[in-house]
């Protein structure tokens, strides 16, 4: 006993500890050119939570010990006191005074980011003090799979790069069947957020908060995409991009009879569609395309006249001299309009008279008095094809066959 409880003692002081957390590297996608950076990936075989132990056991002369020794290794969460989360005893064996070992066992998920301190024993002796704190491994290549980060400072993990071309944060699941997610974001708090992006850059026409690339974009596409005269202007928030034939860029669903799937509130303009000539802009799926006013009696619906073909509608006054008026078309609206093809005029009067329309023309049309008051005044209505639209009628949407529709 008086040798053990000499080691022991020993032991409290010249004991060198180094612990690490053990890494992993797996086969991932290979990087676009120019990315480097941390990648978190599935790995083919999962790496043990066990964490690795070395030290050094001399006498009390300081003279190297050896041979086999029990060894208890416990982690607290306290630097004295307290009861340990978590212990593990294992023959050590000694050799010139240097030993190796591992915490195996129950201890696997409790180095999860939370400040832990070593204890150890010799046999039957009292545990060693003080504890060792055990301290983050500078410069380590990444977390292992199925690390947990818990903790209940802010935030609680802050990943940030200072690389002109690099990411902050590159998430990658390998799956090929099944759901598979990359990255889940999820908030147990009333008004939190599941995820929440926002770009910092200084520059007022670069950067987007969230971009989200389908297979067959690749992350210098972004570059083409943040400048095209028409399309974007100022920094992004979201961006969603898809090379798949008939696939969907962004896909929101609610399964709540009273929410929305979709919500854009701003102090300046609400929602823009942009596509090519000849393709559709805006497609509802039942339900109705409101405007919403406000009343006396509160808000109101106010719902948009649905037609059989595209048709642009422009109106105005005139009124009669000697029972004629010349009404040419506005510049502007013959230019969103195919005036080539047949359109309508309708013609309100207001006053005792009867009026006919003659000679349409791209440039204009004529009214003439049939009865009445020649100098009557009136009120009128243009109703022409728009341009590029104009065989546009009661097209059929296909992709849209699979879906149950209210009548």
């Amino acid at each position: 006993m008086k040798r053990k409880s000499m080691l022991v003692s020993v032991l409290v002081l010249g004991l060198l500890l180094a612990v690490a957390v053990g890494m992993t590297q797996a086969q991932g996608p290979e990087l676009p050119e120019g990315e480097a950076g941390l990648h978190a990936v599935n790995a083919v075989a999962a790496v043990s939570g066990r964490i690795p132990i070395q030290g050094r056991l001399t006498d009390a002369g300081g003279n190297p010990l050896n041979g086999a020794y029990s060894i208890q290794f416990s982690l607290y969460d306290v630097s004295s006191g307290g009861t340990a989360l978590c212990s593990d005893i294992n023959s050590v064996a000694v050799d010139n005074g240097l030993f190796y070992s591992e915490i195996l066992g129950d201890c696997s998920g409790i180095a999860d980011g939370q400040q832990l301190y070593l204890g150890i024993k010799v046999g039957a002796d009292p545990e060693m003090t003080p504890r060792q704190g055990i301290y983050p491994v500078p410069y380590a290549s990444t977390l292992r799979p199925g690390a947990v980060i818990s903790t209940t400072a802010y935030p609680a993990l802050h990943v940030e790069s200072s690389n002109t071309s690099g990411r902050g944060l590159r998430a990658y699941a390998s799956a090929t069947t099944g759901t598979n997610y990359a990255v889940v974001g999820a908030s147990k708090s009333p008004d939190g957020y599941g995820g929440y992006f926002y770009n910092t850059s200084e520059s007022p026409n670069t950067g987007f908060g969230v971009a989200g690339l389908h297979p067959g974009y690749g992350a210098g596409d972004l570059g083409s995409w943040a400048h095209p005269a028409g399309y974007f202007g100022g920094r992004i928030g979201v961006i969603a991009l898809t090379k798949d034939e008939g696939g969907t860029a962004v896909l929101a669903l609610i399964n709540d009879d009273t929410g929305w799937a979709g919500m854009f509130t701003g102090i300046g303009n609400g929602v823009r569609v942009s596509v090519p000539a000849g393709k559709v802009g805006l497609e509802v799926l039942g339900g109705t395309k409101s405007a919403v006013v406000g009343t006396e009696d509160g808000a109101r619906l106010l719902y948009t006249e649905e037609s059989t073909e595209v048709w642009f509608t422009d109106y105005g006054f005139g009124q009669l001299e000697g029972g004629l008026a010349v009404i040419p078309i506005e510049p502007i609206f013959a230019q969103t309009v195919n005036l080539e093809e047949p359109y309508h005029v309708f013609v309100q009067v207001y006053g005792d008279a009867e009026v006919y329309v003659t000679n349409r023309t791209a440039a204009g049309f004529e009214v003439h008095l049939r009865d009445g008051d020649a100098g009557v005044e009136f009120s009128y209505r243009i109703v022409g094809k728009r341009l590029g639209y104009e065989d546009a009628r009661l097209e059929r949407a296909p992709w849209d066959d699979d879906l149950v529709l209210n009548p």
